[in-house]
């Protein structure tokens, strides 16, 4: 969606705010089941996908990074599951 908001911002420097924001809320309300705290977190991280994807034009870097969060959690939240079991 990020690529969709750029075009309205071809003439303009800096960094296009409504091509961070809009799909970064979006994909956070998509995720609402998950309760406001969630979404915070999922907005904060979208946002910041968002910028780097805008300033690096690599979409290959945001996969990388988001998958290395994924990772994360998931081994922490294996680790702890298997604590509490």
């Amino acid at each position: 969606m990020v690529t969709y908001f750029l075009p309205r911002y071809n003439d303009s420097s800096g960094l296009p705010v409504l091509a961070c924001v809009a799909p970064a809320f979006l994909f956070s309300l998509a995720h609402y089941y998950q309760g406001w705290h969630s979404m915070l977190k999922i907005f904060l991280l979208s946002l910041l996908l968002g910028i780097i994807f805008i300033l690096s034009e690599s979409l290959v870097i945001v996969m990388v990074i988001h998958f290395l969060i994924d990772l994360t959690g998931g081994i922490i939240a294996m680790k702890y599951l298997r604590e509490r079991v």
